[in-house]
């Protein structure tokens, strides 16, 4: 009987340290993602926040388009606000 049990001991003890290492290696193999990523000058952005920039671009275009010599004032500031 103890033989029994120092196998099932050994065996679950075996079993839990590759369970510890699958789950360090896989963290290891996301970080390694995450970096290649940004090494890219890449990022990876919550949808709702893509979307909503998309939307506020195309809704400026559009604007800029209806106003030209507003639209050229905006693009002024714009051209001055990014050069700080």
């Amino acid at each position: 009987m103890s033989v029994l049990f120092l196998q099932s001991k050994l065996e679950l003890m075996m079993l839990f340290k590759r369970y510890s290492e699958s789950i360090r290696a896989k963290s290891e193999i996301r970080q390694e993602i995450l970096d290649e990523i940004k090494r890219d000058g890449k990022a990876i952005y919550k949808n709702d926040d893509y979307n909503q920039l998309k939307y506020n671009t195309d809704l400026m275009n559009k604007w800029m388009k209806k106003n030209p010599k507003d639209g050229e004032k905006f693009m002024r500031f714009k051209d001055g606000f990014e050069s700080k």
